[in-house]
């Protein structure tokens, strides 16, 4: 498959497009023909070395395939129950995880959703890690108005 590799931490320039082996479905996952995946800010910390010493204690190496969210379609649905091949489909993977920027992805179905069909597959890769910093901010703002409230 096709995917984006870091080989080393530093600019973009250390980026290199090349082929990497198609994952293999574990216990509780999907493979997810990627579509559209989106770039956020937290993939570039990542590349530039933001969390590599948890990326270290988790033995993971270098190269290494980021992006957190894609829309895509269910090409192996393994053993679920909720999804089946050729569902369109919205990938949000859940922190310290990564793979999106490549052809194919294996991920937990905890963090895939059906993609909406008013979206495009390239409005539905952009919207899951903004919304959800959206929805943290929010939910900060709010704690915070109910303390000012208690005081």
């Amino acid at each position: 498959m096709h995917a984006v590799l870091c080989t080393t931490f530093g600019s973009a320039d250390e980026l290199v497009a090349d082929v990497a082996p198609v994952p293999k479905v574990g216990s509780g996952q999907l493979l997810v023909q990627v579509k559209h995946a989106s770039i956020n800010r937290i993939d570039c910390q990542m590349r530039n070395g933001y969390g590599r010493n948890i990326f270290a204690a988790a033995n993971e190496q270098l190269p290494a395939i980021f992006g957190c969210d894609a829309s895509g379609t269910v090409v192996d649905a393994g053993n679920s129950w909720s999804f089946r091949e050729g569902d369109e489909v919205v990938v949000a993977i859940r922190p310290c995880y990564r793979g999106t920027h490549a052809q194919f992805i294996a991920v937990n179905e905890l963090d895939v959703a059906l993609k909406p069909q008013h979206l495009s597959s390239t409005e539905a890769a952009a919207f899951p890690f903004v919304a959800c910093t959206a929805l943290s901010a929010l939910h900060i703002a709010v704690q915070h108005v109910r303390c000012d409230f208690l005081i």
